[in-house]
């Protein structure tokens, strides 16, 4: 009994730990990107006030971070997805040879959901894609 309420103690522990510091984490975070975006919007109210020469490099050097943010989200998006799938994969490839080794005889094909989810996660291309191609006809 003592056992159970030792690990118990510190499942709950561990828990709150985990919350508390993902709680500091955006806590911290949020702020910082509250101010780059206060800094972009009254750089952009400078530039609107002042027309110029300048202005004209500010806002393409804008436009070109953009898109650098874009193609990184998109990328990292395509990246999700693949790891899902060779996640999908090895879970279910460990489950049905954990499943092969401890089961019954058939048990073992309960592995095969997983394994084809991802499957069919590499073999499809992410949403971001499939939308860009339905634009693209």
């Amino acid at each position: 009994m003592l056992v159970t309420q030792s690990l118990f103690l510190f499942l709950a522990a561990a828990v709150t730990a985990m919350f508390g510091f993902l709680s500091v984490v955006v806590y911290v975070s949020t702020p910082s990107k509250e101010r780059q975006v206060r800094a972009r919007l009254e750089l952009l109210k400078t530039l609107a006030e002042q027309p110029g020469e300048n202005a004209v490099r500010i806002l393409e050097m804008l436009r070109l971070e953009d898109e650098e943010k874009a193609a990184k989200r998109e990328l990292d998006a395509r990246r999700d997805w693949i790891n899902s799938g060779v996640c999908l994969v090895a879970l279910g490839l460990g489950l049905m040879a954990m499943l092969a080794i401890i089961g019954d005889k058939g048990a073992w094909s309960v592995g095969l959901l997983l394994l084809f989810l991802g499957v069919g996660l590499l073999l499809t291309p992410p949403p971001a894609d499939r939308k860009d191609k339905e634009t693209n006809k």
